[in-house]
């Protein structure tokens, strides 16, 4: 959709006044990790926010960018803010609870051709994903790879992947983060 429509989507159905500037800062904060958002800003450079360009294209946000802003808890308030704070007994064992999950963490896309990113990990971690998975490969030099198998998607270092789940796995949450290993090495 055209930035306009996103500013107008956010005004009538979230209820808060925002400038197409401000839409556009909030919706690069949201994506700044993915690829797909580096390649649409960097295409988009030097833009007037309100305005195309002179083919008369303008700043587009995708489906995919904006899931990111929905589920951004510090930009979107499409959440109960109360939620934020821990409000149930978190003294039961591990399988007495509901965690956030996700499935293919490193992917920044489809399946068969998109790109891999550390990055992946460290937004899901960041807000409140406590199980990602780790696809595990046989790398070169020896070292294991993350990727999805027998496809076109990039490959990361699972080292990188360890480092940043040890990094940012607790910044938002004591609770243990589930590492689920698909081992193919």
């Amino acid at each position: 959709i055209s930035l306009a429509k996103f500013t107008k989507f956010w005004c009538t159905v979230q209820a808060e006044e925002i400038t197409l500037e401000d839409a556009k800062d909030m919706i690069e904060f949201c994506n700044s990790s993915t690829s797909e958002a580096k390649a649409k800003l960097k295409s988009n450079r030097g833009r007037n926010p309100s305005a195309g360009d002179a083919d008369g294209e303008e700043f587009l946000v995708s489906y995919a960018m904006f899931a990111n802003v929905m589920a951004n808890f510090t930009k979107a308030s499409m959440f109960d803010q109360s939620k934020l704070q821990e409000y149930q007994d978190m003294t039961y064992p591990l399988s007495y609870y509901y965690m956030a999950s996700s499935h293919n963490t490193y992917l920044e896309g489809d399946q068969l051709t998109s790109f891999s990113s550390v990055n992946r990990y460290v937004n899901d971690l960041l807000i409140g994903c406590r199980c990602v998975e780790l696809d595990c490969w046989d790398g070169d030099n020896g070292q294991p790879m993350i990727c999805h198998g027998h496809t076109m998607t990039g490959k990361i270092l699972f080292r990188d992947v360890i480092r940043a789940i040890a990094e940012y796995g607790f910044v938002t949450s004591p609770y243990p983060v589930v590492l689920s290993i698909e081992n193919h090495c």
